[in-house]
């Protein structure tokens, strides 16, 4: 589906109602079009909404998309107006347009919500280089720590994270007990989500929430969707 003009503009503007109204009437949260200036260059950058909020800078908007299900590292490939045959490649997501532009409050949403800082600009060129490159220092520091955090926290496994969506606090203790991190993401399938973000989905008593919580989990983390353990538990709760 392409993404109409006006709502592009709307999500760089940070325009919600009209977003909103157009989402909710049957509007694709990956829709694209295509356009230049995003970068000087003559080639075509493919414009997600995602990516039109955080080109204008737009944080509320960025929260409104990832609540939708907008996908935070989606990259549309590159349309190449020169005329020179090259292999299709990805061009910038959401992530890349806002640290180059400098927004880093959309910048700390972006990573909030599970966007990747070891993203590169173009083959070989990271964006943490990109945006020192260009005096963006404050972000290229954001980037890095971000990295830093990524390398900290391991990965949780796809069987831990289900045991944790099925309440059982007794499996979960004993893999926390043995080394697990509490903050642990089940990044590969399951959207960057956490073993606190699981129970409060889908477990039917508090006791594992209680645990993990107990152990330090972070209530604050958001998935790549920009979901939270409450926002999960609050649809959860309405559902019954």
């Amino acid at each position: 589906m392409e993404l109409p003009e006006v709502i592009a503009k709307a999500c760089q503007e940070g325009d919600e109602p009209t977003v909103k109204q157009w989402l909710d009437g049957g509007g694709q949260i990956e829709a694209v079009t295509y356009c230049g200036g995003l970068i000087e260059t003559k080639d075509e950058y493919g414009v997600t909404p995602l990516i039109a909020a955080a080109c204008g800078g737009q944080e509320r908007m960025i929260v409104l998309l990832l609540t939708r299900g907008a996908l935070v590292d989606r990259a549309p490939v590159i349309i190449k107006l020169d005329g020179v045959n090259s292999e299709p490649r990805r061009g910038f997501n959401a992530l890349t347009v806002a640290a180059l532009e400098g927004k880093i409050k959309c910048v700390k949403r972006l990573l909030k919500g599970g966007a990747n800082p070891e993203v590169e600009v173009e083959p070989g060129v990271s964006l943490c280089h990109a945006v020192a490159s260009v005096g963006k220092c404050e972000v290229a520091k954001l980037l890095l720590e971000s990295i830093a955090g990524r390398e900290a926290v391991p990965e949780l496994p796809k069987e831990v994270f289900v045991t944790a969506a099925k309440g059982n606090t007794l499996a979960v203790q004993a893999w926390l007990d043995g080394g697990g991190h509490v903050d642990a993401r089940q990044c590969r399938e399951l959207e960057h989500s956490t073993m606190l973000m699981a129970a409060a989905c889908a477990a039917e008593d508090e006791r594992l929430v209680v645990l993990l919580l107990s152990r330090g989990a972070d209530v604050n983390l958001q998935s790549s969707t920009g979901g939270t353990a409450l926002l999960g538990a609050t649809i959860r709760t309405k559902s019954r």
